[in-house]
């Protein structure tokens, strides 16, 4: 045998090989072998291309190959576990008998950041394809574990390499297997992180349609091609474009006096190329700078017809939310939000106003009730349906979750910006569908920023719909105040100016936290909650309407339908403002009676109905289309009715109505707009609702029962105070008196003018709040007056 060089740790002969990777006698390891190894190249190139795709994925922006790195991170990250574990352990043994030194120190550290990023790693991997999302801990441990073997590593293998080697023989020997392993590690490394690039640049995602239909109608401007709604897209790419070239054309300094005034004025409704028209057409120009400013407003204008819509497939598509997000859907499906659109009676409204005006006047309703079909371009003449595929769905999901800026001058001033998704997002098949959610779950920081803001937690985010006004390019008159949810609840005694925690907005009534097994679940943002207090806001939006969701047979309609009323009557509870809300129904209902009456005299009772609960008036919303009212009963011990107010006939028409919620609008000419033809609207005749907390007091009047003519029938009137003629005859010594507030979505004579009496529409009827009283009666007095000669 040959004589051995003992150097360093790695034993050679004199010709510079290396026998064996450890004598048996000493201990040793021989590193130069170690170096070359397969499996050592094999585990610092996988280990490479985690460290490198963990880097990329946690610090740099989203993009496509980010997304591919993130199922090769994890994919591969669990294939990995054989190997890697394999060649810890076998480095292990080679290496523990030796001295305890800094090599082994950041040895041991790496291992033990390897165990965690292992442990935590395939825990993050089950959750992101089979959880509801990934665990913020092992989520945190991930990243920390990461970074420290990253770190540990690194410096584990720079003092390996740097250690100093005193024989030449040996140093070449290290130095030829130290570049044989950095070979193999590149390869390693450097093939699936190529394989994710290639993936990333031969993917093809959808493409979407921009530029509005040919023949589309911008009879309200170029720049307003939404009008008269207030919604539009996101536009700053234009809009940056058209200030660069006014800077280039004017100059730094003369075009300061455009850019600080240069935005749409939704008030006078002048659009983005409008407004710098009039702008710098008040200013002396050269011919040269006129004619570079009309070249860049041109070149303006035509960016918003190739790129100025949004594919409905962008702002549709909520049952993909639906797969991850499943408690949420199932709450959306029915609510009004979900039906907006589809809505048989938005749907006959519109046809109305586009029979009437013009389909492109139809955009103004669109906004709020049919954003899909507006963003596409749908609403323009040619287009017979008004609709799109994927429009039916409402106020999708995306749609909401995609507005980024809202105003509270109604009219569905908001603006949306549809963001980038992930790979196969859009594809149909089952594994893509897969893949794409699990890079949701697994890689969620552009799905939580592009669609959870803090403005979606304010009230101005409801008011943008939750206000309306017609104006001239509607009614071809003038400014007319609409419904007002938004002003009313600003203005109520449920909201305080700069104190959040004494305030109740929309979305704490209307949106009350819900148990939640749903993704969204926790938010540390919202005041009356934590991050992992496992509830989410309720996406029913409950308010008044049980009628369509059940005659559009919506899934789950039934229980909506029944929440619904027990909102209206209050027995909807809402615990996390329970401390600064009022109990009972939205509307408290109570009676004034005298304790006693004599036969033969009139009665005074009087009902008081106050706006208990609401933010905003009551009822609110289309009050040409809404009824409410007050029914009052008086029956004696017999049960025989003595006095009976307003109540609905056979067809569901009030008769002689008297307390009645509603309003009666008039066009220009003082006639009715029965249909909702808001195109016509100049003014109110007639309305009746009740602001958050004020009351409305009636009295009615009749005579108690005694020993009247024969010949008193019931008489009913509709003056403030009712009088009503009971009929004669005592049977028994007490009155029950029974009041009931009714609200009705859709009137029935609204229905009827809408549809016609042929169609027999009709809207459920529902008893929102109660009260009783008993008037002992006395027929002493009368007795006496009847015996007397």
């Amino acid at each position: 045998m040959s004589t051995l060089l003992r150097v360093d740790q790695g034993v050679v002969d004199r010709e510079g090989r290396s026998p064996d990777r450890r004598d048996a006698a000493s201990g040793r390891v021989d590193s130069a072998a170690e170096w070359r190894r397969p499996l050592t190249g094999c585990v610092l190139g996988l280990l490479l291309f985690e460290t490198v795709t963990g880097f990329a994925i946690y610090l740099t922006s989203f993009s496509e190959f980010n997304q591919f790195s993130v199922l090769g991170h994890s994919f591969l990250g669990v294939l990995m576990l054989g190997p890697v574990a394999w060649y810890v352990g076998q480095h292990w043994w080679s290496r523990y008998r030796g001295n305890f030194s800094h090599y082994q120190l950041l040895g041991y550290m790496s291992a033990a950041c390897l165990l965690v990023l292992f442990v935590s790693g395939i825990v993050l991997a089950w959750q992101a394809g089979f959880g509801r999302r990934i665990g913020l801990g092992w989520d945190l441990a991930h990243v920390i574990a990461g970074f420290v073997f990253a770190g540990a590593m690194a410096a584990h293998l720079l003092t390996l390499v740097l250690r100093r080697v005193q024989q030449p023989a040996w140093r070449t020997m290290l130095r030829r297997a130290r570049a044989s392993c950095l070979l193999q590690t590149a390869l390693w490394g450097g093939a699936p992180t190529a394989l994710c690039a290639l993936l990333a640049v031969h993917y093809a995602p959808p493409r979407f349609q921009e530029a509005f239909p040919t023949g589309y109608s911008f009879k309200y401007g170029e720049d307003r091609p939404f009008a008269p709604s207030l919604a539009r897209k996101d536009v700053s790419d234009i809009e940056a474009q058209l200030k660069g070239r006014i800077e280039r054309a004017l100059g730094i300094e003369a075009s300061r006096v455009i850019l600080t005034s240069f935005k749409p004025d939704a008030t006078e409704h002048v659009g983005l190329v409008t407004a710098a028209q009039k702008l710098y057409g008040e200013l002396p120009l050269s011919d040269e700078q006129k004619g570079e400013l009309d070249a860049a407003l041109e070149e303006a204008r035509t960016a918003f017809r190739v790129h100025g819509a949004i594919d409905p497939r962008r702002l549709a598509g909520s049952e993909g939310c639906g797969r991850c997000h499943t408690q949420i859907a199932d709450e959306w499906g029915p609510s009004a939000h979900r039906y907006a659109s589809m809505d048989f009676v938005f749907q006959k409204v519109q046809e109305n106003m586009a029979a009437e005006l013009a389909p492109e006047a139809t955009r103004y309703c669109a906004g709020c009730h049919d954003p899909i079909a507006l963003f596409s371009g749908a609403k323009n003449v040619g287009n017979q349906t008004l609709s799109v595929e994927g429009a039916h769905e409402g106020v999708s999901c995306l749609v909401c979750h995609s507005i980024v800026q809202t105003d509270v001058r109604g009219n569905a001033d908001y603006t949306v910006k549809t963001d980038d998704r992930y790979v196969y997002e859009f594809s149909r098949g089952k594994a893509a569908q897969w893949l794409s959610d699990f890079l949701i779950r697994a890689y969620p920081g552009h799905h939580v920023a592009a669609y959870s803001r803090p403005l979606y937690k304010t009230a101005e985010a409801c008011g943008a719909c939750h206000k309306q006004f017609v104006d001239a390019e509607v009614n071809d008159f003038g400014w007319v105040q609409g419904q007002n949810q938004y002003d009313s609840w600003r203005k109520s005694r449920w909201h305080r100016e700069g104190d959040s925690a004494g305030t109740i907005s929309c979305r704490e009534c209307h949106m009350p936290l819900v148990d939640s097994t749903d993704p969204a679940a926790g938010d540390g943002d919202d005041p009356n909650r934590h991050t992992a207090d496992d509830k989410h806001r309720s996406h029913r939006f409950l308010g008044a309407n049980q009628f369509v969701p059940r005659y559009h047979q919506l899934p789950g309609a039934d229980k909506h339908c029944e929440l619904t009323v027990q909102w209206l009557r209050g027995e909807h509870p809402v615990p996390e403002i329970a401390h600064k809300w009022t109990q009972g129904p939205v509307v408290r209902l109570s009676l004034v009676v005298p304790p006693a009456v004599r036969a033969g005299e009139p009665v005074n009772i009087q009902t008081i109905v106050t706006n208990n609960k609401a933010g905003h008036d009551f009822p609110t919303g289309p009050l040409d289309m809404i009824e409410g009212w007050v029914e009052v009963t008086v029956t004696d011990a017999a049960g025989r009715v003595v006095f009976a107010s307003s109540r609905a006939d056979e067809r569901g028409y009030l008769m002689n109505p008297q307390i009645v919620f509603k309003a009666e609008l008039m066009d220009r000419l003082g006639e009715l707009i029965g249909r909702h033809e808001l195109w016509r609207l100049v003014g109110a005749r007639f309305k009746r609702a009740l602001f958050p907390g004020v009351t409305d007091t009636s009295t009615f009047t009749f005579n108690c029962p005694g020993m009247a003519p024969p010949t008193a029938a019931p008489v009913l009137q509709t003056a403030q105070t009712h009088s009503f003629a009971a009929p004669p005859g005592p049977a028994g010594d007490e009155l029950k008196v029974t009041a009931v507030v009714w609200y009705c979505k859709f009137s029935a004579p609204f229905l009827d003018r809408l549809f016609g009496e042929q169609a027999r529409q009709r809207s459920e009827v529902t008893d929102i709040a109660r009260a009783e009283a008993v008037i002992k009666v006395n027929y002493e007095q009368q007795a006496s007056a009847q015996s007397a000669p």
